[in-house]
């Protein structure tokens, strides 16, 4: 059992596995047990699925059945061209009484057909009725991307689950909403400067004598041979890093390109083209520019990518965000007269600075100079520049209103279980977050939640400045505090806080999912039964949190001559 849930933490065929077990004797030749162990391929499938996979998801429905969870959803298509909506869950795990985790957990992957909103919503309310999970009572958060069918806000899968569940939080990925509200802003960048980027990437790549005359020009130059990166048609934010490895190679690829026409008489129409985009003034101006815009957005999206809570943070973080954004071309004193009402922005020419006065970052200001100082570029070039640049400020600004909410009184209230606000004190009640998530907190404890809340901000709280920046760590250290009779002192924020910080703040997670679903069913193991992939995933998310490789008894139970039966072949 302990090498099936390796293969399959691993990604491990079960032939892998079984080849594995085959030449153990030699690896361990005075191990009794490494040479009577017998493990085929068949048997690591039955392991995996039927014995880790089916005991994993009976102790997680377990837990389901009466603890609140989030919900994260999404489809794809596999390597086979089959379909298949993957669910997590992301719930909290009392490790012992003075400790709890926010856990992402695997739950489902449900082969479908027809991906209409009925059709998904029937597949998700079947899987919770097979596993009695009353998830009208404890489905409190429902997270996905923007798609249609999955949260549109009339008919989709959130909207039926919104009308089963009383209050249910909704949440459209903030990864994907920051990914298309850059996607629109890169429009106002001239689109010859992108195409470059995908031509110098598909040309360099598709010969490896191309490759290697680069990597000598690149040693030639004193620099390290790097590849050229591929921009990504649908990871719009992929580009900073495509940006910033051709800023490292810039020199490089011009003489390379410069090279290949002068002296190889190289002339097709993509050659001359990266050739006559490189050596234009302004490719540069934009490629240094894209590169400190980028970075905001890009710092922002790895944190909401990460699996512990940020929900919480989620409204501070995009208002500094958006005021970045502002100041960098609106007028100090109209930003400033916005205070809070940050979604009251009226985006004018009245309430800009000058073309002069347009924050470009650092380095595109200082190539800028050297190219005015040699008389390499017009003046209308640089005006084009900056009006560009600030539509791009602008189209960014304005989609992200357009997908968050500034005024959100959930997203506000949220911050009030922030470990930093709560050390400095900053709010005097944790009654609005109560009333902000009805599903959450009942009204009968609204006074005795209130009461502890506020009993907190009388405690010493210093020593806890060092795990301010982990909501988890914090409140464990605030929830395991006793009275003298040895009774937890906070007991009604023990069921709510946890529940707080579970609420998903992303769909990353069923991303990362659908990852290790393709490093599992490749081109080689493409007939791979969705059955089966879903025991890999469960065995998988077993051993995230179990390190130790504890078995449960559902899954010691399982370990039998009857755990062969529908076993089906990898």
């Amino acid at each position: 059992m302990v090498l099936c849930a390796w293969g399959a933490a691993n990604n491990q065929s079960m032939t892998q596995l079984e080849s594995f077990a085959a030449i153990l004797p030699k690896i361990c030749p005075d191990s009794q047990i490494a040479k009577t162990m017998q493990l085929g391929r068949t048997k690591a499938s039955a392991i995996v699925v039927n014995v880790l996979g089916e005991g994993y998801h009976e102790d997680l429905s377990t837990h389901l059945q009466t603890t609140p969870f989030g919900l994260v959803a999404d489809e794809s298509t596999d390597i086979a061209g089959k379909k298949t909506l993957a669910l997590i869950v992301r719930t909290h795990v009392w490790i012992n009484e003075d400790r709890f985790e926010i856990r992402d957990q695997f739950y489902d992957l449900i082969e479908v057909v027809e991906t209409d909103a009925d059709s998904l919503y029937d597949h998700v309310v079947r899987s919770f009725a097979e596993d009695n999970i009353p998830y009208t009572e404890l489905l409190k958060a429902f997270a996905a991307d923007g798609a249609n069918n999955v949260t549109g806000k009339n008919k989709s899968l959130g909207a039926h689950l919104k009308r089963d569940c009383e209050s249910l939080f909704q949440l459209k990925c903030t990864c994907h909403s920051m990914a298309l509200a850059a996607s629109y802003a890169c429009r106002n960048i001239p689109s010859n400067v992108e195409q470059m980027c995908r031509d110098v990437y598909s040309y360099l790549s598709a010969s490896p004598l191309r490759t290697s005359r680069f990597d000598e020009i690149q040693v030639l130059l004193d620099y390290k041979p790097a590849k050229m990166l591929h921009p990504s048609a649908t990871r719009w934010l992929s580009l900073e890093a495509v940006v910033n490895r051709i800023l490292d190679r810039y020199e490089p690829l011009q003489l390379y390109f410069k090279f290949l026409v002068s002296v190889d008489e190289v002339e097709t129409p993509k050659v001359l083209s990266i050739l006559e985009t490189l050596e234009t003034p302004t490719t540069k101006l934009y490629l240094l520019f894209l590169s400190y815009a980028l970075s905001l957005v890009n710092k922002l999206n790895k944190l909401f990518q990460s699996e512990t809570p940020e929900l919480y943070k989620l409204h501070s973080a995009f208002s500094r965000l958006f005021k970045s954004l502002l100041n960098n071309f609106v007028k100090d004193d109209y930003v400033r007269s916005l205070g809070t009402n940050l979604g009251d922005v009226v985006f004018h020419e009245r309430n800009y600075v000058k073309l002069d006065e347009v924050y470009l970052g650092v380095d595109a200001p200082l190539l800028l100079n050297e190219l005015v100082e040699g008389n390499k570029i017009s003046q209308e070039q640089i005006i084009s520049f900056k009006t560009n640049v600030i539509s791009f400020y602008e189209t960014l600004a304005q989609q992200l209103l357009q997908r968050i909410n500034f005024n959100d009184s959930a997203m506000i209230n949220l911050t009030i279980i922030d470990p930093r606000n709560v050390i400095d004190r900053k709010h005097q009640s944790i009654l609005p977050l109560l009333k902000s998530f009805p599903n959450i907190a009942k009204k009968e404890d609204y006074q005795s939640a209130d009461n502890e809340f506020r009993e907190i901000r009388n405690m010493d709280l210093r020593e806890l400045n060092s795990c301010a920046g982990d909501a988890v760590e914090f409140w464990n250290a605030i929830l395991r505090t006793e009275l003298v009779n040895n009774e937890k002192s906070f007991p009604v924020l023990r069921k709510l806080v946890p529940v707080f910080l579970s609420l998903p703040h992303s769909s990353a997670s069923v991303e990362r999912l659908f990852s290790d679903y393709n490093n599992n069913k490749t081109k080689l193991r493409n007939r791979m039964k969705t059955s089966t992939v879903r025991g890999v995933l469960a065995a998988k998310s077993m051993v995230k949190y179990n390190r130790q490789m504890e078995f449960t008894p559902n899954m010691t139970r399982r370990f039998n001559n009857s755990m062969y039966p529908n076993v089906e072949e990898t």
